[in-house]
């Protein structure tokens, strides 16, 4: 009887452990999560600044920023 309560004890520990781990985990995700909604949050507003920049024409263009004054005479 007394192995049989030892198994049992141990059982019962295991499922703790792993709900415990379980719920932990899902506690990690979900901040993990949360994070990467508010990254993607983060650069659709760049995104869409830099539209709004692009479109009222106080960004360079691709071409203006590569183009140098000719310095030579």
């Amino acid at each position: 009887m007394e192995v049989a309560q030892a198994q049992l004890l141990a059982a019962e520990q295991d499922v703790i452990m792993r709900v415990s781990q379980a719920y932990f985990d899902v506690l990690a995700s979900q901040d993990s999560l949360t994070f990467v909604k508010a990254q993607k949050t983060a650069v659709a507003e760049q995104l869409a600044s830099a539209k709004r920049n692009f479109e009222v024409g106080t960004s360079p263009s691709p071409t203006r920023a590569k183009r140098r004054p000719n310095t030579t005479w």
